[in-house]
């Protein structure tokens, strides 16, 4: 049976996924070929050349990367002190929101029952240098990303590792006692399912090209980190996409008054 263009993509993506958290109305899958290598290429070039890059400083002081937001008017990011005006959509970036907004949709239904409509609405882009991408152990900050709480990370340049695990005793959102299974879905429909303790340490290597979804209530009981590995690594890049809510910050800020 012939399929129109974008539900053979889906297929393609979906049936390679890895789903690393499912349960507790969380959900995190990476799906490793969500870029051809030309639109990979593409994207990586356009970024470098058109993207006006700079280091932000936070609560914990100057960033080791270069950053710049991107959004829909009034859809402010604010995290660990930083407070992320929406700068014009590149034609690049807002193009593959796009694609990411249709690829989001049954997933976020099937897998959280959520059946309102879903959009992302700001880009966070990250720049990490050749050798550098560290960053320690954190939740993000979604608390203006609505129900689905929307990230999705599309990586570009080279591998990074990337690490989840489960937030300890005394941390907010706390999920001792929560029974998460983490399956690995293979191309042919088998899945393998492990539940996990708050010890365990999930691992995948972000390739080019690929994407990993959080959505949900990941942020309350997950933590995740890009750990040193010690290597030489080539230059790097991440688009987060989020599903910002218009004026949540503002609304905030006017509350306080």
């Amino acid at each position: 049976r012939n399929l129109a263009p974008g539900k053979r993509f889906f297929r393609r993506v979906a049936s390679q996924a890895r789903v690393l958290v499912r349960g507790e109305d969380c959900f995190v899958g990476y799906y490793k070929d969500f870029l051809s290598k030309s639109e990979h290429d593409q994207l990586f070039e356009a970024l470098r050349h058109h993207v006006p890059w700079k280091i932000e400083c936070d609560d914990f002081g100057s960033q080791d990367r270069l950053t710049h937001y991107m959004g829909d008017p009034d859809c402010t990011f604010k995290y660990v002190g930083l407070t992320c005006k929406p700068n014009e959509w590149l034609p690049e970036v807002s193009d593959l929101r796009r694609k990411i907004d249709e690829f989001i949709q049954p997933i976020i239904e099937a897998e959280l029952d959520i059946r309102e409509n879903v959009n992302v609405t700001g880009c966070l882009l990250n720049n990490y240098e050749a050798g550098e991408s560290f960053i320690p152990w954190h939740s993000d900050e979604v608390r203006a990303h609505g129900t689905a709480k929307i990230v999705m990370s599309v990586s570009l340049g080279g591998p990074r590792v990337f690490q989840m695990r489960r937030k300890n005793d005394g941390q907010e959102g706390d999920s001792k006692g929560t029974n998460f299974e983490c399956v690995h879905v293979g191309a042919e429909g088998g899945t393998e399912a492990v539940l996990t303790d708050a010890n365990t340490t999930l691992s995948v290597s972000l390739e080019p090209g690929s994407a990993l979804l959080m959505a949900g209530k990941t942020q309350d009981f997950w933590v995740h980190r890009l750990p040193d590995t010690g290597k030489d690594m080539p230059q790097r890049m991440s688009l987060t996409y989020r599903s910002i809510q218009p004026r949540y910050e503002d609304s905030l800020s006017t509350q306080r008054i």
